[in-house]
């Protein structure tokens, strides 16, 4: 190859794969996590100012996007996923645990389906019909193992976050269950881990709160705007206290029936 005079061989980029697990992805959407990684990703690459490039590759789970296939109640599916997590098989790994058995909105009103478990049983309530004691034991089931993916990471150095609704404390009709309550996720506090809890309306241009809690072994999360750290704290009535401040909201809520009456 002949250059030109004041040229030198342009030396090619080394090139950084990211593989990325996202479990509990939820069905596809504009703007979701991977597709913003992509994004993000794509204008590193573009940018002159790095020697390297990075390939992302996408793993994202979730019985919503590949039906049977995705289904982590199969036990050989799960011990898969813990298998490659043990094994680094990972850069970062995002979860999103279903919260359907957790929701505060069920200890609201007597309007809308009845709670299957609460702070004080945590794992489903004792006198659930069979139908809701199964919906409680399959929930229990995935956060199991979304913990058990959390100590894999841990153990293999791979980035990893979890994101789960925050624990609010005590309603008027109970004291609902939350997976903040876990003590084997406060063990892994000790691991390396840092929990803490932002409103997502300050994170993005939302019509809503929506105070959420996330826990993760990425350091730069301790400096985040708006990123509260601390457990949840509740008083001697189970009232919550922080780390979120308190705050008025005028807003629509999350919680109500829609035009055709559905809760």
């Amino acid at each position: 190859m002949t250059l030109s005079p004041g040229t030198r061989p342009v030396k090619p980029k080394t090139c950084v794969v990211v593989r990325f697990l996202y479990l509990f992805a939820g069905r596809a959407r504009w703007a979701d996590l991977a597709g913003c990684l992509a994004t993000l990703i794509a204008e590193f690459n573009a940018s002159e100012a790095f020697a390297f490039e990075v390939r992302l590759e996408t793993e994202e789970v979730d019985i919503l996007r590949g039906g049977e296939a995705h289904d982590l109640l199969d036990p050989v599916k799960r011990q898969w996923y813990l298998d490659s997590v043990a094994a680094g098989g990972y850069t970062c790994i995002f979860e999103s645990p279903p919260c359907n058995t957790h929701p505060r909105a069920v200890f609201a009103n007597a309007m809308g389906p009845v709670p299957v478990r609460g702070a004080f049983h945590p794992r489903g309530f004792v006198n659930l019909s069979p139908a809701l004691r199964q919906k409680a034991e399959d929930a229990n089931v995935l956060h199991d193992f979304a913990v058990q993916i959390l100590a894999k990471a841990s153990n293999s150095l791979t980035l990893a976050m979890l994101e789960f609704p925050e624990d609010l404390g005590a309603t008027p009709k109970g004291v609902p269950a939350s997976i903040w309550q876990r003590q084997d996720m406060k063990e892994l506090g000790e691991q390396g881990f840092v929990r803490g809890a932002l409103y997502q309306d300050e994170w993005s241009p939302v019509p809503y709160l929506k105070p959420t809690g996330l826990f993760s072994n990425a350091f730069c999360l301790r400096q985040a705007e708006g990123f509260h750290i601390g457990w949840p704290q509740l008083n001697d009535k189970l009232t919550y206290e922080g780390p979120l401040p308190k705050r008025e909201f005028s807003g629509k809520g999350l919680i109500g029936k829609e035009a055709d009456g559905t809760f």
